[in-house]
């Protein structure tokens, strides 16, 4: 059987960089390469749900849902905001 990576894979990281984060505190530079890796994942699965939002709610809701939550930087933002 072989081993197809998927963006899906670097889901593993999300618990890493949290144990690092209370466990090993000084490591600064391993809490921020875990957390850099393990968010690339996560914006995956935000998109897709809003799709499936949009999707589910029509063409009025969905594509202003989709425009806005979908973008780059608007990800980012609620990536890095919700934790907070």
């Amino acid at each position: 059987m072989r081993f197809v990576f998927s963006l899906n894979t670097l889901l593993v990281l999300v618990p890493f960089a949290l144990y690092v984060e209370y466990f090993r505190p000084r490591a600064h530079t391993l809490i921020v390469l875990a957390a850099c890796l393990a968010i690339i994942p996560l914006a995956g699965v935000m998109g897709k749900a809003t799709e499936q939002l949009a999707d589910g709610a029509g063409e009025g809701i969905g594509g202003p849902l989709n425009a806005t939550v979908t973008t780059p930087g608007a990800r980012l933002g609620i990536s890095l905001c919700c934790p907070a």
